[in-house]
């Protein structure tokens, strides 16, 4: 039986410019990439709990689209680390009952 996975909606080219020390540009990044740029950042934290299941963590991403644009890119103004990005994303692959990718086309239209 194959796998699902599902995708982290973060370009390729954000990617890039985050892991190189750049901070993100909170004004031209659609909501979804702030969220997921957020949800990276989660990712970074000690566990709280033993395992983390893949569902769990997809769950959690979803919810971070009840937060308005205006309050993730205040929280992100706050928080970015570009260490604790780095670190995130080193968790991506890590669930390998239901893997993370990050998804090569940027999400553009979503508000």
């Amino acid at each position: 039986m194959k796998k699902l996975s599902w995708f982290i909606p973060l370009s390729e080219a954000t990617v890039d410019t985050l892991v190189g020390g750049a901070p993100p540009d909170l004004l031209s990044l659609p909501k979804c990439e702030l969220a997921a740029i957020h949800f990276v950042l989660q990712l970074s934290k000690p566990l709280t709990s033993p395992v983390r299941s893949a569902l769990d963590m997809e769950r959690k991403f979803s919810n971070i689209f009840n937060i308005s644009s205006d309050q993730l890119k205040a929280a992100l103004a706050e928080v970015y680390d570009t260490g604790g990005f780095i670190k995130g994303l080193v968790h991506i692959p890590a669930h390998r009952d239901r893997p993370f990718r990050l998804n090569v086309t940027a999400c553009s239209g979503l508000t």
